[in-house]
């Protein structure tokens, strides 16, 4: 072999093993970045060269674009869980106002039944005493006629006690 020969194949052996390393390094950073995604955290970006026909620089644009997109599933995410918790102190406060609304219409529904249970003692006094005033009213109806009949029987006895008045008048003179 030549000597020109021989440097053209350790100049290329040189070349392959930069490029060899070159690939493992971008490897390695991309290998980081991929765990950091996968341990959660989506803020970073692969930085990316202008040749869009390396394979790397198209590895790195997908997997950027990944990322944003997982970003933003990640963000509608949360923005629905902010939603539901949202929904959710809206109901506990409704449920809260109808609790109170319940014990409301629970006080008044007593009340209620008390007042509805005073009126119906009420009219049932109210009863008794008209049984009552009926019973002395009927007992005075039945006096004044009795008292009716002794006046009647009276004023029909004058003129008989008259007539007795003048035979003893005439008998004493």
């Amino acid at each position: 072999m030549r000597v020109e020969d021989l440097i053209w194949v350790i100049v290329n052996i040189t070349r392959l093993g930069t490029n060899a390393r070159e690939l493992n390094v971008q490897l390695k950073y991309m290998n980081k970045f991929l765990k950091k995604v996968a341990e959660g955290d989506v803020s970073g970006r692969l930085k990316t060269k202008s040749n869009q026909k390396d394979e790397f620089t198209q590895l790195k644009t997908a997997a950027n674009l990944m990322v944003h997109d997982i970003s933003r599933v990640i963000a509608e995410v949360v923005d629905g869980n902010n939603t539901v918790l949202n929904i959710r102190r809206h109901l506990e406060k409704a449920v809260a106002e109808l609790a109170v609304t319940s014990v409301q219409v629970e006080t008044k529904t007593q009340q209620s039944t008390a007042a509805t249970h005073q009126i119906s003692n009420a009219v049932d006094d109210v009863a008794q005493r008209s049984v009552g005033v009926s019973e002395t009213i009927q007992s005075a109806s039945k006096s004044t006629q009795t008292g009716v009949t002794v006046i009647n029987e009276c004023v029909d006895s004058i003129p008989h006690i008259c007539s007795l008045i003048n035979d003893t008048h005439n008998w004493v003179e």
